[in-house]
């Protein structure tokens, strides 16, 4: 389209991606554009006409090896224009030769993989509900009370990249608490986190 102009966002231009994404309703974290930016700033890129953005998207580097996108959303009225392609094509040239992963949606999958050659790996169910009970499980542990260097060990084992700088932000933002599972050797087991998000909390 004439007039649209690509470039990298600023952090607070990223800080409105998520009320975009609230529109979609898929619900992201408050401080999710915050923390992900962080990681790396070169990886958010928006579409703008008479500089206003109509679109972005996002391809988080974590090391040489993983990159993972996200926040692939482009404004209604601007929708089956090229936009979002050219958005997609400056966040796969971004991630380079790196494996390349993103949470999907069901509807897409065909096109994920004729467009993009993206593969599915894995599927995921969300629940949501309300609870009245404040009171967890005993025997959870804050990962205050835990090494860091175990927290990032044990972090680094499930997902494809070693990434203390998030873990410190995702671990610290407000609102959150992160709790831990301990095995019979002391190690931890399962960790996780609740954040406040555009509604509620997420897990």
């Amino acid at each position: 389209m004439d007039r649209i102009e690509y470039r990298v966002l600023r952090p607070s231009e990223a800080q409105d991606l998520v009320g975009w994404a609230g529109d979609e309703g898929w619900n992201p974290g408050l401080n999710d554009a915050l923390i992900f930016h962080s990681v790396d700033p070169d990886g958010w890129f928006g579409a703008f006409r008479d500089g206003i953005m109509v679109g972005g998207a996002v391809a988080t580097n974590y090391d040489r090896r993983f990159s993972f996108g996200g926040f692939y959303i482009v404004s209604p009225a601007y929708r089956r224009s090229g936009i979002g392609w050219s958005l997609t094509g400056l966040a796969v040239e971004h991630a380079g030769d790196r494996c390349f992963g993103i949470d999907g949606v069901l509807g897409m999958e065909d096109r994920y993989h004729r467009r993009m050659r993206l593969h599915s790996s894995y599927r995921n169910v969300r629940w949501g509900g309300s609870s009245q009970n404040r009171k967890g499980p005993d025997g959870l542990r804050d990962w205050r009370e835990l090494s860091w260097r175990e927290l990032v060990d044990f972090d680094s084992r499930h997902f494809p990249a070693r990434r203390e700088g998030f873990l410190k932000d995702w671990l610290m933002q407000s609102g959150s608490k992160t709790l831990a599972a301990l095995g019979s050797d002391g190690g931890i087991v399962a960790m996780g986190t609740i954040r406040p998000c555009l509604q509620g909390y997420k897990v």
